[in-house]
């Protein structure tokens, strides 16, 4: 049949080890734990990506230009915690840059910097064409609608200290 097996007397591609590795060179496909990938690869069970100093899941173009187009990084933070950073590359640079932290309380920081925002300020979309940033809550946001929660007469606000939403009693509406 022309199909190569280890631990195994009817190998289903070119080269099986087992019923864990599978190898399909007719569709250039590779699965674990699966025999029929779809994908050039396809896993059936967890990924755990080991470093000493920085795990990297990196997305990158292949041919004749290969470049990265972005990553996810899980770098350690403090004695025993991880933090997660997100890097995408913008157009005509050479290079992918910071765009989003994830810290190990759950703290989301913005660009490259430690930008973690402060309490009572929001996350604002500054187009699609611009990277997004923390902004205090002033009147110019709130004017055009009604943020107050009229049967607590509260306002929902993001403490970045404890990482949490919280309800602020006796709110007042700003009109």
């Amino acid at each position: 049949s022309g199909y190569w097996g280890v631990d195994t007397t009817n190998p289903q591609v070119k080269f099986q080890v087992g019923d864990c590795l599978y190898v399909d060179t007719s569709n250039n496909r590779i699965g674990i734990n699966i025999s029929n990938p779809e994908e050039e690869l396809e896993i059936d069970g967890s990924i755990q990506i080991d470093s000493a100093n920085v795990s990297r899941l990196k997305f990158q173009k292949s041919g004749q230009t290969p470049h990265a187009e972005a990553e996810i990084d899980g770098e350690s933070e403090g004695n025993d915690g991880g933090q997660l950073e997100f890097f995408t590359k913008i157009d005509g640079d050479s290079a992918v840059t910071k765009k989003l932290t994830i810290n190990n309380v759950g703290a989301i920081g913005i660009g490259t910097g430690p930008n973690f925002g402060t309490t009572g300020q929001f996350l604002k979309s500054n187009s699609s064409t611009n990277p997004v940033s923390w902004d205090d809550i002033t009147t110019e946001y709130i004017s055009d609608f009604n943020i107050v929660d009229p049967t607590n007469n509260q306002l929902l606000v993001y403490n970045s200290i404890n990482s949490k939403w919280e309800n602020r009693a006796n709110a007042q509406s700003i009109s």
